[in-house]
């Protein structure tokens, strides 16, 4: 590659990098616009985030007692099986 080719393309990073710069500036100001003009919106959504967030911790929870519970009933089962036998 000349010298020449090399400095174009070095422009042409450049160029870029500054287009994704204001590409980049003006979609966080659209957010923020569109964040301020919606604002019952955007409770909703937090309302709703947090609701799912709950659901699934209770769903987690309900899962882990329901393992703590077949392993309960598996160690009464192994303990308790043979004591027909026995008696």
């Amino acid at each position: 590659m000349s010298k020449k080719d090399e400095k174009e393309s070095v422009k042409q990073k450049e160029t870029k990098q500054e287009t994704d710069k204001e590409n980049h500036a003006q979609k966080t100001s659209e957010e923020k616009k569109s964040e301020n003009e919606n604002p019952e919106k955007l409770k909703k959504l937090e309302a709703e985030i947090a609701n799912l967030k709950n659901d699934k911790l209770r769903l987690v929870a309900e899962l882990e007692n329901e393992r703590k519970g077949l392993r309960r009933q598996m160690e009464q089962m192994y303990k308790y099986s043979n004591k027909k036998l026995v008696s």
